[in-house]
């Protein structure tokens, strides 16, 4: 996917959902767990149809990749939001001197 040369290329919004650790109170119990959402512009492709082309018609998962600008905090532990469906990050690749990341998301249905 070409995208360092075209402005339009990331007009897609998502959302990276990054959770804290919860903690415990005394008696052993969840008490807090915070989410932090930050917005920001993507752009999107479908995953190729090799391997994991014959993996999505057999499990239902939707592999998918995203681009974003290399600043957000993002780990294997966020969450991908977009357009109200939830995504797992698989992988994170940097892309260009720190200039983007590459990030390929799951969804299963």
């Amino acid at each position: 996917m070409r995208f360092f040369g075209d402005i339009g290329a990331m007009d897609r919004l998502v959302t990276i959902r990054n959770t804290s650790s919860p903690a415990t109170n005394d008696y052993g119990e969840v008490v807090s767990v915070t989410n932090t959402d930050v917005t920001v512009n993507a752009a999107y492709s479908y995953a190729g149809k090799d391997e994991e082309g014959l993996l999505e018609k057999q499990t239902q998962m939707r592999y998918e990749y995203f681009i974003i600008r290399w600043g957000v905090t993002v780990t294997l532990e966020s969450k991908l939001v977009y357009e109200s469906s939830v995504y797992d990050i698989i992988n994170i690749e940097p892309i260009g001197r720190q200039r983007f990341n590459k990030l390929k998301v799951k969804m299963v249905d």
